[in-house]
Protein backbone atom coordinates (compact mmCIF):
# COMPACT_ATOMS: atom_id res chain seq x y z
CA UNK A 1 0.00 0.00 0.00
CA UNK A 2 2.81 2.42 0.90
CA UNK A 3 4.49 1.78 -2.44
CA UNK A 4 1.36 2.29 -4.52
CA UNK A 5 0.46 5.46 -2.59
CA UNK A 6 3.96 6.83 -3.07
CA UNK A 7 3.95 6.15 -6.79
CA UNK A 8 0.37 7.14 -7.58
CA UNK A 9 0.18 10.26 -5.41
CA UNK A 10 3.49 11.60 -6.69
CA UNK A 11 2.53 11.02 -10.33
CA UNK A 12 -0.86 12.65 -9.82
CA UNK A 13 -0.04 15.55 -7.47
CA UNK A 14 3.52 16.41 -8.48
CA UNK A 15 3.63 15.18 -12.06
CA UNK A 16 0.20 15.71 -13.57
CA UNK A 17 -1.17 18.46 -11.32
CA UNK A 18 1.86 20.73 -11.78
CA UNK A 19 1.40 20.64 -15.55
CA UNK A 20 -2.37 21.05 -15.22
CA UNK A 21 -1.98 24.21 -13.12
CA UNK A 22 0.45 25.60 -15.69
CA UNK A 23 -1.98 24.73 -18.49
CA UNK A 24 -4.88 26.47 -16.71
CA UNK A 25 -2.74 29.46 -15.66
CA UNK A 26 -0.12 29.88 -18.42
CA UNK A 27 2.87 31.82 -17.20
CA UNK A 28 1.90 31.35 -13.54
CA UNK A 29 4.80 31.78 -11.12
CA UNK A 30 6.22 28.56 -9.74
CA UNK A 31 5.17 29.42 -6.19
CA UNK A 32 1.52 29.40 -7.36
CA UNK A 33 1.97 25.90 -8.78
CA UNK A 34 3.49 24.78 -5.47
CA UNK A 35 0.72 26.38 -3.39
CA UNK A 36 -2.15 24.99 -5.47
CA UNK A 37 -0.77 21.45 -5.61
CA UNK A 38 0.08 21.56 -1.90
CA UNK A 39 -3.40 22.68 -0.89
CA UNK A 40 -5.07 20.02 -3.04
CA UNK A 41 -2.73 17.32 -1.72
CA UNK A 42 -3.37 18.40 1.87
CA UNK A 43 -7.14 18.45 1.37
CA UNK A 44 -7.00 14.95 -0.11
CA UNK A 45 -5.74 13.82 3.31
CA UNK A 46 -8.61 15.39 5.27
CA UNK A 47 -9.49 11.95 6.64
CA UNK A 48 -6.34 12.29 8.79
CA UNK A 49 -7.73 15.37 10.53
CA UNK A 50 -6.35 18.89 10.59
CA UNK A 51 -2.94 17.77 11.82
CA UNK A 52 -2.73 15.27 8.93
CA UNK A 53 -3.72 17.92 6.39
CA UNK A 54 -1.03 20.29 7.67
CA UNK A 55 1.64 17.58 7.86
CA UNK A 56 0.93 16.27 4.37
CA UNK A 57 0.79 19.84 3.07
CA UNK A 58 4.28 20.50 4.42
CA UNK A 59 5.54 17.27 2.91
CA UNK A 60 3.91 18.24 -0.38
CA UNK A 61 6.02 21.41 -0.46
CA UNK A 62 9.16 19.33 0.10
CA UNK A 63 8.18 16.79 -2.57
CA UNK A 64 7.32 19.52 -5.10
CA UNK A 65 10.64 21.25 -4.49
CA UNK A 66 12.46 17.93 -4.97
CA UNK A 67 10.56 17.40 -8.20
CA UNK A 68 11.38 20.89 -9.47
CA UNK A 69 15.07 20.69 -8.54
CA UNK A 70 15.69 17.16 -9.85
CA UNK A 71 13.15 17.24 -12.69
CA UNK A 72 12.28 13.69 -11.64
CA UNK A 73 9.64 12.08 -9.45
CA UNK A 74 11.88 9.21 -8.35
CA UNK A 75 13.28 10.85 -5.20
CA UNK A 76 9.83 12.12 -4.17
CA UNK A 77 8.35 8.65 -4.73
CA UNK A 78 11.13 7.04 -2.69
CA UNK A 79 10.75 9.46 0.23
CA UNK A 80 6.95 9.20 0.11
CA UNK A 81 7.23 5.41 0.28
CA UNK A 82 9.70 5.52 3.18
CA UNK A 83 7.48 7.89 5.17
CA UNK A 84 4.31 5.86 4.56
CA UNK A 85 6.07 2.54 5.21
CA UNK A 86 7.70 3.70 8.45
CA UNK A 87 4.38 5.17 9.64
CA UNK A 88 2.96 1.66 9.61
CA UNK A 89 5.50 0.54 12.18
CA UNK A 90 5.02 3.63 14.31
CA UNK A 91 1.27 3.06 14.35
CA UNK A 92 1.78 -0.61 15.11
CA UNK A 93 4.02 0.17 18.10
CA UNK A 94 1.48 2.71 19.40
CA UNK A 95 -1.32 0.15 19.06
CA UNK A 96 0.76 -2.38 21.00
CA UNK A 97 1.41 0.13 23.79
CA UNK A 98 -2.30 1.07 23.92
CA UNK A 99 -3.21 -2.61 24.17
CA UNK A 100 -0.75 -3.14 27.00
CA UNK A 101 -2.17 -0.16 28.88
CA UNK A 102 -5.72 -1.44 28.47
CA UNK A 103 -4.78 -4.84 29.89
CA UNK A 104 -3.19 -3.29 32.98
Amino acid sequence: MALSAGICEEIIFRGFLAFLVLAIFPGAPIYLVIIISTVIFGISHVYQGLQGVIATGLLAVLFMCLFLVTNSLILAILLHFIIDFSATFILSEKDIEDSKNEIQ
